[in-house]
């Protein structure tokens, strides 16, 4: 393999096992409930999982809202620097996306605060679509 590869694999490793593996599990897992349940609670969006227990820590899957595609939501998303995949269920694919959140992207909470970030795209991107939540509204 090339050597590139083998040094980015060595300074990988050594990250990871700079701390505990179960100290990093429980702040993946952590943040990853923060994201969902910012998800739910302030956007009002529904996720794909019907029970959260059932969902990844490293990924989030959200239904579009009513009204909303991925034409509306996707664009706008890029074009604040954030990516996002589309579903992958061969029956619902487009009607939900899916955000990952893992490794520093998720816990690195005070340098490169990537999941802030996509919280507030989510909010400017949902409200230029006019997506409103109806759970807040009132």
């Amino acid at each position: 393999p090339p050597v590139q590869l083998i040094c980015a694999l060595h300074a990988s490793l050594k990250e990871i096992t700079s701390r505990p593996i179960a100290e990093r599990w429980t702040k993946n897992k952590q943040a990853s409930k923060d994201f969902k349940d910012f998800v739910t609670n302030e956007l009002g969006l529904k996720q794909v999982p019907n029970d959260p227990a059932f969902a990844a820590n490293g990924m989030t899957a959200i239904y579009f809202p009513e009204g909303i595609s991925a034409s509306d939501i996707v664009p706008r998303l890029l074009e604040c620097g954030i990516v996002v995949a589309g579903g992958l269920h061969k029956e619902i694919k487009d009607k939900y996306f899916r955000i990952g959140h893992m490794g520093l992207t998720a816990i690195d909470t005070t340098t490169r605060r990537d999941l802030e970030k996509v919280k507030d795209a989510l909010r400017h991107v949902f409200s230029a679509a006019g997506y409103v939540n109806k759970n807040i509204s009132k």
